[in-house]
């Protein structure tokens, strides 16, 4: 079940960015799904819609971006590690099957999990990845001008 935030709270729900307990959403859709999976009440939490709360996500964007991209890195570097022991497992088994030897589908099994751990690799990859952009979004927006009426 998604909760909503109470309508009027935000002039403009797509805004782009929101902030609940200091992370950085963007969009406030996700900082409502994110509040609902936490138990969190959304019109308590949710900040946005506000050139301070702005300026915090982008603040708070700026600091994690560079700890993210090395996460990312470290991320591919494991994901290529994880590709060639597929391959190599593949390869093995591909050998095997060719000679017919015993007891063969025990490399299938090699190749099924190795198979995973990539995959598990690869979502944790996307999911960083996923964030960095959101957060290099966040950064380039630009702040609006409220008008002063006389």
């Amino acid at each position: 079940m998604h909760n909503y935030v109470r309508s009027g709270k935000f002039k403009n729900v797509n805004c782009g960015y929101a902030l609940v307990k200091e992370i950085v959403f963007g969009s406030v859709f996700e900082a409502e799904e994110y509040c609902t999976r936490e138990g969190l009440d959304v019109n308590t939490w949710i900040e946005a819609d506000d050139p301070e709360v702005l300026a915090r996500c982008q603040q708070i964007a700026a600091a994690s971006l560079p700890t993210l991209r090395k996460l990312q890195a470290d991320c591919k570097a494991i994901f290529d590690r994880l590709c060639e022991a597929s391959r190599q497992r593949a390869a093995e088994r591909d050998a095997a099957a060719e000679k017919r030897e015993l007891g063969w589908e025990v490399y299938q099994d090699w190749v099924l999990r190795a198979g995973g751990e990539v995959g598990g690799c690869y979502d944790c990859m996307k999911a960083v990845d996923d964030y960095i952009m959101t957060l290099e979004r966040v950064r380039r927006i630009k702040p609006e001008r409220r008008s002063v009426t006389p």
